[in-house]
């Protein structure tokens, strides 16, 4: 039998074979896309029962538990056959959802609060970067299990900084059971400044409010028509300062010093609006963004 010539070439390859490094640790493709699907089904369902009026809803607390289950099935899915279309179309939805949620969304203004700057029905672009960076709410959906119900699933603000004075705000509504997510007001007064009504006119650290205009504003304690003021305050705002808690329920009175982490809005049209008079001061950490005042369309 004739012996078996090895070239050279293989022999060299051989060699680095047999004396080749351990390779690196690495994550396997399957399950980053079983990691991405998972966060998908949760993500999309928190952002979904975000709105009071689909929270509150049978029908959609149910979708959402499927939309949840179908991030957890297609995230098994992926060890059997991995779906990279379905998973880059996800990765598009994911961005466009993160991007309105800590850079800038559009609102829609809802009601006659803020006239003649806003109008009911206006759609106004919110720059939310300024306000604190934003986040899902993490505690979601054990939420949906406690006896003490405590809302929506609103995002959670991280590194909260308070907006300037004159600035037109978007904050979440405290209440439970509110007509829309977002409401839309303008900040009067910052935390640690006093306000004191009188004569048919507020006044600021002993200075009169302003309307847009630059005219000293008619502004009373109380809107004309009656309201009522936050009758079931949700679990976020119960645990803050006694101050936020009173002032929900009875309103901001006459006079007081707004409370630290706190904010006093009042609405443009100040016989109708819905504000700090009735529903008490706006949490820092509620505030979603500020409107840009050049972009209203």
């Amino acid at each position: 039998m004739l012996p078996l010539k090895i070239g050279k070439k293989e022999t060299e390859n051989r060699r680095d074979q047999s004396y080749s490094p351990v390779k690196p640790f690495s994550i396997s493709r399957k399950w980053v896309h079983a990691v991405a699907f998972l966060y998908g089904g949760w993500f999309f369902s928190n952002r979904l029962l975000s709105d009071p009026a689909l929270y509150y809803s049978p029908f959609f607390r149910v979708l959402a538990g499927f939309v949840i289950i179908a991030g957890m099935v297609f995230a098994v899915a992926c060890f059997l056959r991995p779906r990279p279309g379905l998973l880059r179309v996800m990765a598009l939805m994911l961005l466009l959802f993160h991007v309105r949620l800590m850079l800038v969304d559009i609102v829609r203004v809802q009601g006659p609060s803020m006239q003649p700057a806003l109008h009911d029905g206006d759609l106004i672009v919110v720059e939310r970067l300024s306000s604190g960076l934003h986040l899902p709410a993490l505690d979601f959906p054990f939420t949906l299990f406690r006896a003490d119900d405590p809302g929506p699933p609103w995002s959670r603000t991280l590194f909260a900084t308070t907006a300037k004075k004159g600035d037109v705000v978007v904050f979440d509504f405290p209440e439970r059971r509110s007509a829309g997510r977002f409401y839309v007001k303008r900040v009067v007064a910052l935390p640690g400044q006093h306000y004191h009504f009188t004569e048919h006119l507020l006044f600021i650290d002993g200075e009169p409010v302003l309307n847009p205009a630059g005219q000293i504003a008619v502004i009373e304690p109380y809107p004309e028509r009656h309201q009522t003021p936050v009758m079931d305050p949700p679990a976020r705002l119960l645990a803050l300062d006694a101050a936020f808690v009173y002032a929900s329920m009875n309103g901001v009175g006459v006079s007081g010093r707004v409370p630290e982490g706190g904010l006093l809005v009042i609405g443009d049209s100040y016989k109708e609006s819905r504000d700090s008079r009735v529903i008490g001061f706006v949490p820092i950490s509620a505030v979603q963004g500020r409107r840009w005042s050049d972009l209203v369309f």
